[in-house]
């Protein structure tokens, strides 16, 4: 498997059967945390996003933080691919999401309580790329 990292881009509140579930995201992260929030944006069905900073979050945010603070990341090696309803994990198990239940792309997930990016180096200068039209 390869070297990712694993960046926090916020956190569920309510869950996707709940009447109106959102998520809470933060707003200036930087260019790679702002990348994969407009991935989250284009393909939210089901959710309402709401933006907050990343002071504002630090205060608010230790109910769901779980072990990355939002807009922060954990570097290791993946155990597999992400799979709805299974658990993705990095070092041999030694950290993982609670169960997933949206893939985005390849590189965003959504769990019971958090979103996450799958951040490769190469392969988001490779969609960048992409993008560009080179």
């Amino acid at each position: 498997m390869k070297e990712v990292e694993i960046i926090k881009l916020g956190d569920v509140l309510g869950s996707e059967k709940s009447k109106d579930p959102y998520i809470l995201i933060v707003s200036n992260g930087g260019e790679v945390v702002d990348y994969y929030n407009e991935i989250l944006k284009r393909n939210s069905d089901g959710y309402k996003i709401q933006k907050t900073t990343i002071d504002i979050y630090e205060r608010f945010g230790d109910m769901a933080r779980g072990k990355i603070d939002k807009g922060k990341g954990r570097k290791g090696i993946e155990d597999d691919i992400p799979e709805v309803d299974e658990y993705y994990t990095l070092d041999n198990g030694t950290w993982h999401t609670s169960k997933i239940t949206r893939v985005i792309e390849d590189c965003v997930l959504i769990t019971k309580n958090s979103v996450y990016a799958i951040h490769s180096v190469s392969a988001f200068r490779e969609k960048k790329l992409n993008e560009l039209g080179i």
